[in-house]
């Protein structure tokens, strides 16, 4: 199920996981340990475990996966990172990010 953004932007942490429960009904939520959720980001990790737990969801928190930056220094794989490496071209920064080349999948 696709959603517009605009559809769930809005919501305080608690709408959003009350959204998530009742609307996909996920068996577990899987994100990583700097996951901001709900207006303005104000849910955290912590937050999302404790409504998690409020209504029977399993939440795995993962820590952060380090990458290479294209120059050879570290960097954080994160998902801004990659888009804002393909906004601005550098598809070299995504794979880097990535760990593998960035790629595009379409349906005709």
């Amino acid at each position: 199920r696709v959603l517009p953004f605009e559809a769930v932007r809005e919501l305080t942490p608690e709408e959003f996981v009350d959204f998530l429960a009742d609307e996909l009904r996920p068996r577990a939520l899987v994100c990583g340990a700097n996951f901001r959720f709900g207006f303005r980001a104000k849910g955290d990790t912590d937050m999302l475990q404790a409504l998690g737990k409020q209504r029977g969801l399993t939440v795995a928190v993962e820590d952060l996966v380090p990458s290479t930056a294209s120059d050879g220094g570290e960097a954080q794989a994160s998902s801004t990172g990659v888009r804002m490496a393909l906004a601005s071209s550098n598809v070299n920064s995504a794979a880097a990010l990535l760990g593998r080349p960035h790629r595009v999948l379409w349906r005709s």
